[in-house]
């Protein structure tokens, strides 16, 4: 499913971002656990957070959360809901602070406006995150 996007003002720069929901359905996925899945025949569920700069090009962040290796199932509990296995710290995607969260880091780590930035386990991306900013992921 995939929902509207949605903008927000971080730092006097508007970006458009939203969420949405879809499966795996090609084992040659990056993700172990989901190629596994797929290797059965089955499907695993992913969770993508699309942000970009309004008035770019090519060059849209993407965090992906595929269900499955380490937390298992429960890694998604609905569309948009995450669990943090390691910390047991639930993550709702569609708040606009848990966008902003994410953006910010990422343009920590290098995103820019002059190409993409494509993060395939956003559990590790969001379990790397300072305390700070995963205290405020999940009050």
């Amino acid at each position: 499913m995939i929902r509207k996007v949605r903008s927000m003002v971080l730092d006097g720069v508007t970006y458009g971002w939203r969420v949405s929901h879809g499966h795996v359905v090609d084992e040659r996925t990056p993700d172990q656990h989901a190629a596994e899945l797929c290797a059965l025949g089955q499907r695993a569920c992913v969770e993508t957070l699309l942000a970009f700069r309004l008035g770019t090009k090519n060059a849209p962040l993407r965090i992906r959360f595929v269900a499955g290796a380490t937390g298992g199932p429960e890694y998604i509990q609905r569309s948009g809901q995450i669990l943090i296995y390691a910390t047991r710290e639930m993550v709702c995607l569609h708040l606009p602070r848990t966008a902003a969260i994410l953006i910010r880091r990422a343009r920590e780590l290098g995103w820019s406006n002059n190409g993409p930035m494509v993060i395939d386990d956003g559990f590790a991306f969001v379990a790397d995150l300072d305390e700070p900013s995963r205290a405020a992921l999940g009050g």
